[in-house]
Formats: C-alpha cells, sequence, structure tokens
C-alpha cells in the first residue's frame, strides 16, 4: 500500500490557521483493455492499455474535510511522456463533492491510457504538495486475450474475445448459392459470403447494436481488402441490423458480403470502431 498526505484547500471545514489533509491508500493497480464499472465501462484504444488505479481517501482530522474531483491529480510518466488521458474520481462523477467526517474514508478509482510499449511507466500523484511518483512494477497485468495484441488479434471459429462492450465470436462462414438478404445485390461474377456474428454483452447495462457497431471486411491471401463493407441486417426481417442488447444477453446475426468471382477471401476482419481493434478469422 502507498500512503501520503493529500493536502485539500477547505477552508469552510478546517480550523483556521490548519492545512486539511486526507490520506491516501492506493488499494490496486492493474492493466486492461476493457474496464467495466457499476454504470458504464470503459475501453483502451488500439495500442494502448488501461491503467486501473484504486483507492481510498481517509480523514485523519478532527474536523470534516471535502473530497472532490479535483482533489487529487494522476498521471503516467513515460520517459519524457506526461499522459493524463483517462477519467476523473468515479466517484464524483455526478455531483461536486462529498463531505468526508472525522474518522470516515470513501473508496474511488480512475483509470489512464498508457502506451502498450511503456518500458518502465511511472504513476505520477499530486495532492496539494510536491508530486509524488509510484512504480507501477507490480500492477497487475491484463491476462485477457488483448495483453499480447494491442492492435490485431487472430482467433478461430467460435471463439469469443472481448471487443466492444461486447464479447464477439465468429460462429459459422458459408457460401450460398444466392444472397439471403436484399441488402446484399448479387451482380453476374459474384457469389456471396455469410458470416454468423455472435454478441454477447460484457456489461450490466444495455447496450445498441446496429450495422456500424463492427465494420467486417474481407481480406484475400495477398493482403488485399474486397472494396465495400459487409452489410449487417436482421434475419426475421431483412432490415437493416438496429437491436437493443440487454445486460449479459446474446445476439446472433449475420453480415453478407458480395464477392467477386476474381477474389478469393481468405480472412474475415471485424473492427471495433472506436477503439480500432481488430480481430481476424481465417475463412
Amino acid at each position: 500500500m502507498i500512503t501520503f498526505a493529500l493536502l485539500m484547500a477547505s477552508a469552510m471545514h478546517a480550523p483556521a490557521g490548519l492545512a486539511p489533509e486526507f490520506d491516501i491508500k492506493i488499494e490496486e493497480t492493474k492493466y486492461a483493455s476493457r474496464h467495466v464499472f457499476p454504470g458504464g465501462y470503459a475501453l483502451a484504444p488500439r495500442d494502448y492499455r488501461l491503467l486501473v488505479v484504486r483507492y481510498r481517501v481517509y480523514n485523519g482530522a478532527s474536523y470534516a474535510l471535502n473530497y472532490n474531483r479535483s482533489a487529487v491529480a494522476f498521471a503516467v510518466l513515460n520517459g519524457k511522456d506526461r499522459i493524463t488521458t483517462g477519467t476523473a474520481p468515479l466517484r464524483m462523477a455526478d455531483h461536486d463533492f462529498d463531505e468526508v467526517k472525522p474518522g470516515q474514508a470513501r473508496q474511488d478509482e480512475v483509470w489512464l491510457e498508457v502506451p502498450c510499449d511503456a518500458a518502465e511507466p511511472k504513476l505520477a500523484i499530486r495532492a496539494g504538495g510536491a508530486e509524488k511518483l509510484f512504480s507501477l512494477a507490480a500492477t497487475k497485468l491484463d491476462t485477457g486475450p488483448w495483453a499480447d495484441a494491442p492492435t490485431t488479434l487472430a482467433v478461430k471459429t467460435g471463439q469469443s474475445v472481448p471487443l466492444g462492450p461486447w464479447d464477439v465470436a465468429v460462429t459459422r462462414v458459408s457460401r450460398p448459392a444466392t444472397s439471403p438478404t436484399s441488402r446484399a445485390i448479387i451482380d453476374d461474377g459474384e457469389r456471396p459470403l455469410v458470416a454468423e456474428i455472435d454478441f454477447r454483452s460484457a456489461i450490466g447495462e444495455k447496450t445498441y447494436v446496429n450495422a456500424e457497431s463492427l465494420i467486417a471486411q474481407l481480406v484475400d491471401r495477398d493482403g488485399k481488402t474486397l472494396r465495400g463493407h459487409g452489410a449487417f441486417f436482421d434475419p426475421k426481417t431483412d432490415e437493416r441490423l438496429e437491436k437493443t442488447l440487454g445486460a449479459k444477453a446474446r445476439l446472433t446475426t449475420p453480415v453478407a458480403f458480395e464477392v467477386p468471382d476474381d477474389f478469393q477471401p481468405a480472412t474475415l476482419r471485424l473492427t471495433e470502431p472506436s477503439t480500432g481493434r481488430s480481430i481476424t478469422v481465417a475463412i
């Protein structure tokens, strides 16, 4: 545990001439590609990982103190780079301050976006006085599939992996004789390809799945990408995919491609647009 004094300007609660102070303990630091918290989630962009810092503030003074969004500032130092992209204290997201009475404590957390190639990043904390640096050598590592694949992850058919707020799997790829949807118009010299995509909500909130939730592309053996994206559609109505997915719910939906006869698809690529992360499946 890391402990240091946090100085805060709350003159309305502190006796005259005394500087109010909190004690802060860092309870946990961990890396993650996706961080789920009550009421939402955070995603690490491609080539980055989230550093999640959980900490506790304790009032050891004899008078009440105010804990607010600016009480403590976090940053990650990576060589000459100073990284502050992330979030303010989660507990303070919907109000201005908490009054912490003598002997009371508050738990909170922040997260910061750290480059995956950061060699020896350090956590910097400023709390009223001089900034203090702390080693991240003991930070819990990401044990998920994205730990060693910051940009693109090759998966097997049926393998479910985190992608956006869902766990996503390609369950089946087929080459039907005719197009299964009016969303994919098959012309002479073309043949359809259909992939079944499985979405499982990984968060405790509703999510919205539509035709732009993932970008579906086909790639040939030479690395050439087929022009145009796959068309996600509702197999029951043949309409453009638009579904609300309940907490922890599952949805399987097809995506169709119009493939020219002279294009030999070798890989299906699904990209989550907000992070730029992709999964690929050999066809």
